[in-house]
C-alpha cells in the first residue's frame, strides 16, 4: 500500500508541477509580448463619441494596428494592444471652432496624460496622422528634453513636421494668426526614441516641393491635400519603398500611380490609359520643383532659387513623351510600340528620377558607414534594427522577409481623455485605379531571412607553384659575312664633258639715240587778247497801263428769310404706377454672419 500511495503521489506532484511550470512560461510569454498602441485621429476624428461612432474608432484602429504599427516591428513577436487616445482635432473654420495651435496644444496634454496612465515598464507605440503627427512630434521633442527613458516608440503618417518635405518645415518661422496656425519646424531626430516616418507621394502636407514657385509643382501638391492626403487608410506599410534613415528614424515613400493634377480627368471619365499616357511628361515637370537628393530626414526650407540641370530636364522631358505612350499603349493592349522602360523598373520620381534610398546619415547628417538598402516591402528585423550603434550588414534588397500576418481588428478599444463635441469630417474617398502594391517586385521563392541559416566556409586549398623546366637557349648560326664591293671599284659612267661647250655671249645693244627736244614757249611769252564788251542799246520805256473801269451792278433786291412749318405738339405721356416697396435689407443682412 505504502508503494501504491507513493506511486500516485508521485504522479499527482509532478502533473502540479507541469502545469505550474506550463503557466509560468505562457505569462512570461504574454508579459514579453505585451504592447500598448496609443492611436491618434486626424483633423475632424477625436475618435470620441458621438462625434465619430464606435464603429469608425473600431475600424480606424485596426487599420492603422495592423497597416502600419505591426508592421514596423515595435510590437515585438506578435501584436500591440490597440488604445485610442481622444484629441480635439480641431482646425478652424476647417473643422471645429479651435485655432490649429490651440488644438494641438491640447492634443499634446491628452497623449501625455495617456502615456503616464500605462503600467510602468510597459512598451509603448505613440501613433499620429496629420495634425496628431504634430502632437506626436512635440510630444518626442518633450519627452527628450525631460531626459526620459520610457520604452515609447513612434509611427507617424501624412507628417506635416517631416523634415524634408513636411509643410511646417518647408516655411518655418511663418505665422497665420487668422487660424492660429505656426509653422514649427521638423520633427526632431536626435533622441533615443525609435521613429518610422511614411509619407504618400506628392502629399502637400508632408511631401511638399522644395521650390513652390514651380506653378505644376505646387499646384500638384495642393491637388495632392485633397486627393492623397486624406486616403492613407486604402494603402499601408507594405506599399512603401525605403528611403533611408536619419538619427533615429526609418523614412519610407508609398509611391503615387498616378499624379494629383491628372486625378480630376479620373473622375470625369477620361479613361485610364489616356491619364497614363500624360502621366509620364508631366512628371518630368512637376519634380522639377523637387531635390529628391535629399535625404528625408534633413531639415530643409523651401527655396525659391532651388532649380534642377535644364538640358538634363529637357532630355528626360523628350525621352518622357514616347515613355508615357508606351505605358498607355500597355495598359491598353500589354504592348510597347517604343520599347522604353516600364513603370516598375522605372523611379516613382519619373524618367531620369534618382533612387528612392537617399541613403542613411547619423543625427548630425553624417553619412553612415553602412547604410540600410532599399526594400520593396518593409520587414520587422529591417525596421525595428537599432539606429544607433556599429552597422548592420547589408541585407539583398529584392528578397524581403515574409511580412507577419494580419491581426484581427480590436473589438472595443478602450478611450482615455474625452474630447468636447465637434464636427465629423467624411473620410476621403480613394480615387479609381489607384491599385496599392502595383510597384512591388514578385517575392522570390525561398526569400532571404535574418533567421536563413549561414552557408557554411568553404576551405578552398591553396594551389601549389608549378616548377616549370626553363627552356634551353637556341644556339644559332652566325650569318657569314657579306664582301660589298667599294665604291672605288664602280664602275665610272661616261658623261659629256661640261668644258667643251660652247659660251653663249649675250647680244651688243646700242642706246637709243636721244629725241630732239621742242621749244615751246612760256606761259609768260604767249600774248594775251584785248576783250572789248559790246555795248547794249538802252532798253524803250513802255507806256503806263490804266485799269478798266467796270460799270456798275444793279442792286439787287432782299430775299424774305424763310417761313418754317409749325411743329406739331408733343404727345402727352401717360402717367406711370407708383414702384414697388423695396425690401426690408437689414432685416436681410441681420441674419447673415460674415466669417471675419
Amino acid at each position: 500500500m505504502r508503494r501504491v500511495f507513493y506511486s500516485v503521489g508521485v504522479v499527482v506532484l509532478s502533473i502540479a508541477s507541469t502545469v505550474v511550470l506550463a503557466g509560468v512560461q505562457t505569462m512570461t510569454a504574454l508579459v514579453a509580448l505585451t504592447a500598448t498602441a496609443l492611436i491618434m485621429g486626424g483633423t475632424g476624428h477625436p475618435l470620441s463619441t458621438p462625434q465619430d461612432s464606435q464603429e469608425f474608432i473600431n475600424g480606424y484602429t485596426a487599420d492603422a494596428n495592423n497597416d502600419y504599427i505591426v508592421l514596423t516591428g515595435f510590437c515585438g513577436a506578435g501584436s500591440c494592444t490597440p488604445t485610442a487616445v481622444s484629441t480635439p482635432e480641431q482646425f478652424m473654420p476647417v473643422s471645429g471652432a479651435m485655432p490649429f495651435d490651440q488644438s494641438v496644444g491640447q492634443g499634446v496634454t491628452n497623449l501625455d496624460q495617456a502615456i503616464n496612465a500605462q503600467p510602468a515598464g510597459e512598451a509603448l507605440v505613440v501613433f499620429g496622422y496629420s495634425q496628431s503627427a504634430r502632437i506626436a512630434s512635440i510630444q518626442k521633442g518633450n519627452l527628450a528634453a525631460a531626459g526620459s527613458t520610457l520604452p515609447v516608440s513612434f509611427v507617424l503618417i501624412g507628417n506635416p513636421n517631416r523634415p524634408n518635405g513636411g509643410i511646417l518645415e518647408r516655411f518655418e518661422g511663418l505665422n497665420i494668426p487668422i487660424l492660429g496656425v505656426t509653422f514649427d519646424g521638423a520633427t526632431p531626430t536626435d533622441t533615443d526614441f525609435k521613429t518610422v516616418d511614411i509619407t504618400r507621394q506628392y502629399d502637400g502636407y508632408s511631401d511638399f516641393p522644395n521650390n513652390p514657385l514651380n506653378p505644376l509643382s505646387t499646384a500638384n501638391a495642393i491637388a495632392g491635400i485633397h486627393y492623397v492626403h486624406g486616403d492613407y487608410q486604402s494603402v499601408g506599410l507594405g506599399d512603401a519603398l525605403y528611403q533611408g534613415s536619419y538619427g533615429d528614424t526609418d523614412y519610407y515613400l508609398i509611391p503615387s500611380r498616378h499624379l494629383p493634377l491628372l486625378m480630376p480627368l479620373d473622375q470625369a471619365g477620361v479613361p485610364s490609359p489616356v491619364v497614363t499616357m500624360l502621366d509620364a511628361p508631366t512628371r518630368v515637370l512637376v519634380e522639377a520643383g523637387y531635390d529628391r537628393t535629399i535625404s528625408p530626414g534633413a531639415p530643409t526650407q523651401a527655396s525659391i532659387l532651388y532649380f534642377p540641370n535644364p538640358v538634363q530636364t529637357g532630355m528626360n522631358f523628350i525621352v518622357a513623351i514616347p515613355t508615357g505612350m508606351d505605358d498607355g499603349a500597355q495598359e491598353a493592349a500589354n504592348i510597347r510600340p517604343f520599347g522604353t522602360a516600364p513603370i516598375d523598373q522605372r523611379s516613382p520620381y519619373g524618367v531620369g528620377g534618382p533612387p528612392v534610398n537617399a541613403g542613411s546619415f547619423d543625427s548630425t547628417g553624417a553619412p553612415l558607414a553602412t547604410p540600410q538598402p532599399a526594400a520593396s516591402v518593409p520587414n520587422a528585423q529591417t525596421l525595428a534594427a537599432p539606429q544607433q550603434g556599429p552597422a548592420l550588414p547589408a541585407q539583398p534588397a529584392a528578397g524581403p522577409g515574409p511580412l507577419p500576418p494580419p491581426v484581427p481588428a480590436a473589438t472595443t478599444p478602450s478611450i482615455t481623455a474625452p474630447a468636447p463635441a465637434m464636427d465629423k469630417a467624411a473620410p476621403a474617398t480613394p480615387v479609381a485605379g489607384m491599385t496599392p502594391g502595383w510597384w512591388k517586385p514578385a517575392p522570390l521563392a525561398n526569400p532571404v531571412t535574418a533567421d536563413s541559416p549561414k552557408p557554411a566556409p568553404v576551405d578552398v586549398p591553396t594551389p601549389a607553384p608549378l616548377d616549370l623546366p626553363k627552356p634551353a637557349p637556341l644556339d644559332l648560326p652566325k650569318p657569314a659575312p657579306v664582301d660589298l664591293p667599294k665604291p672605288a671599284d664602280m664602275p665610272k659612267a661616261d658623261l659629256p664633258r661640261t668644258d667643251i661647250l660652247p659660251k653663249i655671249v649675250p647680244p651688243k645693244i646700242d642706246p637709243p639715240a636721244q629725241a630732239p627736244i621742242l621749244n615751246m614757249p612760256k606761259p609768260d611769252a604767249i600774248p594775251a587778247p584785248a576783250f572789248v564788251a559790246p555795248e547794249i542799246p538802252a532798253a524803250p520805256v513802255a507806256p503806263p497801263v490804266q485799269a478798266p473801269v467796270l460799270p456798275e451792278l444793279p442792286a439787287l433786291p432782299a430775299a424774305p428769310p424763310p417761313q418754317l412749318p409749325a411743329l406739331p405738339p408733343p404727345p402727352v405721356m401717360p402717367a406711370l404706377p407708383p414702384p414697388p416697396p423695396l425690401p426690408n435689407i437689414a432685416g436681410i443682412l441681420g441674419g447673415i454672419r460674415l466669417p471675419f
